[in-house]
């Protein structure tokens, strides 16, 4: 429900979210990673199997559309 509410509040803005199967080898890769919940709302990924992920500019962003649509 999250990333639905998330992606409405994108398309608002005039952009997209396209969900996609990821493997873990393109996780690794990412400028950033995000988890999405009804409790947390949106929450930037520290790492992966260990490997840690940047914290992407684009989070604070993304919380924002996410907190606009509640």
């Amino acid at each position: 429900m999250t990333i639905t509410v998330l992606g409405r509040g994108l398309a608002a803005r005039g952009l997209s979210l396209k969900p996609r199967r990821t493997k873990v080898a393109q996780l690794l890769e990412a400028d950033g990673l995000w988890l999405a919940n009804s409790l947390m709302g949106l929450m930037p990924v520290a790492a992966v199997n260990g490997a840690p992920v940047p914290v992407n500019a684009a989070t604070t962003f993304l919380q924002e559309v996410l907190a606009d649509m509640h």
